[in-house]
């Protein structure tokens, strides 16, 4: 199990196991189907097939733990997502250099990019802050 995934504890009922929840009420959206290839439905045999979609949620944690294999170092906040065309974008702080005081520590942030499956696309360091230091925008 991933260390970024919290795990629930369904046996809290006195020993019965929870009733099911509707997959909507969940926001489970693993049926949820998008288009195969570009995603115009254009009457192509390929546009025609459909595939599953990950979650935003689901995207976050695998973002999470690619950062973690490729740079070592945990994630600590979220601090952008986005889904378009090519699938999910995820925007993650790190930190590179712990300091003291905590507010001079080194940030970083990384842009990954997710297919439709959670698979990995695209990686990149968007920059490197201070803790403290605040946005001009």
């Amino acid at each position: 199990m991933s260390k970024f995934i919290k795990r629930r504890d369904g046996d809290r009922g006195g020993g019965r196991e929870p009733e099911p929840r509707d997959r909507r009420e969940r926001g489970d959206n693993d049926d949820d189907r998008s288009p195969d290839s570009n995603g115009h439905g254009n009457g192509d045999s390929q546009a025609s097939q459909w595939r599953p979609r990950t979650s935003a949620a689901k995207a976050i944690a695998q973002a999470k733990e690619y950062v973690y294999e490729l740079t070592g170092q945990e994630p600590e906040a979220v601090s952008g997502l986005s889904f378009g065309e090519r699938g999910w974008k995820v925007t993650l702080d790190v930190v590179e250099m712990e300091r003291v005081p905590r507010t001079t520590d080194v940030m970083a942030s990384y842009e990954l990019e997710l297919d439709e499956q959670g698979e990995l696309t695209g990686y990149r360091r968007l920059g490197r802050y201070y803790r403290s230091q605040v946005d001009q925008g």
